[in-house]
């Protein structure tokens, strides 16, 4: 059997950074790794370093306002459509760029991913749009549970019929073979620093901490409008000697910090009124492919995959008490046996592959699977 031909329209791709512009190239990358010819069409702010030798055929329009941009990416897809290409499977990596091609392949099935927040707290006319948009996919996936079920409750349009969830896979950090060894006492986070994440919240419950029984260091990487007030917090607490700010990281030294944490600490809340969510929590199943136990916030993506005391845990984020609490007893299992950690370890590998995230959307839209 011929492969089939997959035509991936995405809003963002590397070297551009966010969280839809890696998860386009990841699924981009499982497609062709499983055997298919991928098209890629998307838009990226410095196009001379996208990836393109990586796919079987491969364009990025030059990032402009977003109207001009859709325009550009739709002439490549009319190029692209005289040329005589006819795609088996088109997947948009969000509803904003599903129209982009929906038009021009009415036979083709298409695969629209939702994320989360860029589909709440939308104004009538582009709540309209997305409808519209969704309402025409073949298939409509979830990168969690919380997340359709949110979906569902504010498009009542809509049922679980044609959807699916189908949890990311984790960074390829490349080599991991030369890492340091677990710090019985790390606790580690990485993340945006904007008020969603929870940090402040955070701080002070590590302040908590029984520091003579368990000499902790919390170390904490990222950027973001909400730097200073975290190194002020800090202070305040008397943390300067247990915390460090380690600013931007890059992956290489990202999965060192992941290596060398015992906890990963990521009490996130929902934010603007519950339409700023966690959809997934990469950083969080990245963490726990390390072997790195996660306390996370109770609400959103993490909610699918933390199950309470078995390979995480997850907290209501909003006491400081509680949350000190959680951290004592998950140093305290840390500290008595490597169990926790050996479940936590072994649930990533299992469950969070992008091989396995493609596989459930071939599966539901008829593709077929490459036996490996």
């Amino acid at each position: 059997m011929s492969p089939e031909n997959v035509l991936i329209v995405a809003k963002g791709f590397p070297p551009d950074d966010g969280g839809i512009e890696t998860y386009s190239y990841n699924v981009a990358k499982a497609f062709e790794e499983l055997g298919h010819c991928v098209h890629v069409v998307t838009s990226v702010r410095r196009p001379s370093g996208a990836p393109r030798n990586q796919f079987h055929w491969f364009k990025a329009v030059r990032q402009r306002a977003q109207i001009l941009t859709a325009f550009s990416m739709m002439r490549v897809c009319i190029a692209l459509k005289r040329s005589g290409y006819c795609p088996d499977l088109i997947h948009a990596t969000s509803w904003r760029v599903a129209a982009i091609s929906q038009f021009l392949w009415l036979r083709t099935p298409i695969v629209v991913t939702v994320h989360g927040k860029e589909v709440f707290g939308l104004s009538s006319l582009i709540r309209r749009l997305a409808e519209f948009v969704l309402a025409r996919a073949q298939t409509i996936v979830f990168v969690s549970d919380a997340i359709r079920q949110r979906f569902l409750s504010e498009f009542p349009s809509f049922t679980e019929a044609n959807t699916i969830v189908s949890w990311n896979g984790c960074t390829d950090f490349g080599d991991v073979s030369d890492l340091p060894a677990k710090e019985p006492n790390a606790i580690f986070t990485v993340c945006r620093l904007v008020e969603r994440k929870n940090l402040h919240l955070a701080l002070e419950a590590v302040s908590l901490i029984d520091h003579d029984k368990y000499p902790f260091k919390y170390r904490l990487a990222g950027t973001g409008p909400l730097a200073a007030s975290l190194k002020a917090k800090a202070h305040a607490l008397g943390l300067d000697d247990r915390f460090e700010m380690l600013g931007f990281v890059p992956d290489d030294e990202i999965a060192r910090e992941y290596s060398r944490a015992s906890i990963f600490l990521h009490p996130q809340i929902e934010a603007d009124g519950g339409t700023d969510i966690e959809g997934f929590g990469i950083v969080l199943a990245d963490a726990m492919r390390f072997g790195a136990v996660p306390i996370a916030g109770d609400n959103g993506g993490p909610r699918d995959f933390i199950h309470h005391g078995e390979n995480g845990y997850l907290v209501e984020g909003d006491s400081a008490e509680e949350l000190a609490d959680i951290l004592t007893r998950a140093l305290t299992d840390l500290n008595k046996s490597g169990e926790l950690r050996s479940a936590t370890k072994e649930f990533a590998q299992s469950f969070f592959t992008w091989e396995r995230h493609v596989n459930k959307i071939k599966t539901a839209s008829g593709l077929w699977i490459r036996e490996m």
